[in-house]
């Protein structure tokens, strides 16, 4: 495959992209700002960079391609793909992984026309990822090997019979809910720390933070993991069922990605931000269902309230809108427990979660 076009399946999207490149001959501010932006991309921590000098000629882009305009940043892609093939052969990674890897595509592409009903991509920022070999799929998951926790949290083992103890690090605001947030927090965490002990608040299996305090002795528990420390971040495309074989042989995928490609890197386990780790999710399906299995591969971290403004429309379809859910059907079990939630005014809530290296099945007592 010689361009990003060749990983993209839908042909109105493909019809699109060569409007926009037939555009861009004629008008050619569009190839010169296509160039502007490909140099941006591939510098250091060029993504943001990329996007902010975007956003100011997004207007212009708008009114020069009409109703193609979402397909503008496709055909800037296009122009880019022989840096990203390149930058896949400076670090040896594999065709396979690239192919995998801008899947994705078609997923973005087949949401877009669900909601609008004409070719496009709203979420090239995250696409930008993709597009300089920060994110790889391998197998079900995908994941970004750059990342750090940030959680807020700590977690640690104790050394005697393995159980986990969860705290929050301190300084943190915290709402009455148990979430880290800055809008009327209730208190803020304190942590206090010497060379025989720990004092924190502890943060239960759910992952809300609590007012009450533990004390660890530092001599029984090690620490797995602290804000700052590396670690594996999964993602999970919307690509089928989350066949837990499927995500297990990915998660082993993974591990020796990193074995190999980042040897000197001292990666602590693997951390996920999502609503499929959400306690409602676990209320209204059965334990033995994939999504629950797989989020109880995770030990909770203290995270913050917020919601993907998608949910809705992946569980029902992309051209559904939440405020009409009594006019939709029910069907399946996940469809049922989304009802019933938003019959009781509630809503999923995402939650982050951190699975040690040392046993991927380890979990919390």
């Amino acid at each position: 495959m010689n361009k990003l076009s060749d990983h993209i399946t839908d042909p109105a999207m493909l019809e699109a992209m060569a409007r926009v490149e037939a555009a861009a001959m004629t008008t050619p501010w569009l190839g010169m700002l296509a160039e502007e932006l490909i140099d941006l991309l591939y510098r250091q921590g060029g993504a943001t960079t990329f996007w902010t000098h975007y956003s100011t000629r997004r207007e212009e882009v708008g009114h020069a391609l009409g109703k193609d305009a979402d397909c503008y940043l496709a055909y800037v892609y296009e122009r880019a793909y022989p840096k990203l093939v390149a930058r896949y052969r400076e670090r040896d990674y594999s065709e396979q992984v690239l192919a995998a890897t801008l899947r994705d595509f078609n997923i973005r592409v087949h949401n877009y026309w669900g909601m609008y009903g004409y070719a496009g991509i709203d979420d090239y920022n995250w696409l930008t990822l993709h597009m300089t070999a920060s994110l790889v799929q391998l197998g079900r998951l995908q994941f970004i090997f750059d990342k750090h926790a940030n959680y807020g949290t700590r977690i640690y083992r104790s050394r005697r019979d393995g159980s986990l103890v969860v705290v929050a690090e301190g300084g943190q605001p915290v709402n009455c809910r148990g979430f880290i947030s800055d809008v009327d927090p209730a208190f803020h965490t304190v942590l206090t720390e010497n060379e025989e002990r720990i004092t924190a608040h502890l943060i239960n299996v759910h992952g809300d933070v609590l007012r009450d305090q533990t004390v660890l002795d530092l001599q029984e528990y090690e620490c797995l993991l602290r804000d700052g420390d590396p670690v594996i971040d999964i993602h999970i495309p919307a690509e089928g069922k989350l066949d837990m074989a499927a995500c297990r042989s990915s998660l082993d995928e993974a591990l020796a990605f990193a074995e190999r490609y980042y040897p000197e890197i001292a990666y602590k386990g693997f951390v996920c931000a999502s609503w499929l780790l959400s306690d409602e999710l676990a209320e209204t399906l059965s334990p033995e269902s994939n999504l629950v299995r797989f989020s109880a591969l995770f030990t909770r971290c203290a995270g913050g309230e917020g919601e993907h403004s998608l949910i809705y429309r992946w569980i029902f379809g992309m051209d559904k809108e939440r405020e009409s859910y009594k006019s939709h059907e029910a069907v399946t079990t996940l469809q049922r427990g989304a009802h019933r939630l938003l019959d009781e005014g509630r809503w999923y809530r995402g939650r982050s979660g951190f699975i040690p290296l040392a046993g991927q099945d380890a979990g919390r007592n």
